[in-house]
């Protein structure tokens, strides 16, 4: 797993420049096809299910680590 002190989580809001939400982890999201996020993350509770806009990659990144 993380280290707990570095943030981790679903972007809060989508930047205008990418097209969905991303699991970020310390900075850079799990598919490594976005970086350098710094704004609000919300915790993902390892029991929803994939939304249409969340990213495939960072979703089966996520649950394999589970």
């Amino acid at each position: 797993m993380s280290d707990p002190t570095k943030p981790e989580g679903w972007m809060a809001e989508k930047p205008s420049n990418t097209r969905r939400y991303h699991y970020v982890r310390n900075t850079l999201a799990l598919c490594r096809g976005y970086g350098f996020y710094f704004g609000e993350l919300t915790p993902d509770d390892g029991k929803s299910p994939r939304g249409r806009e969340d990213c495939a990659a960072c979703f089966k990144k996520l649950r394999g680590e589970r």
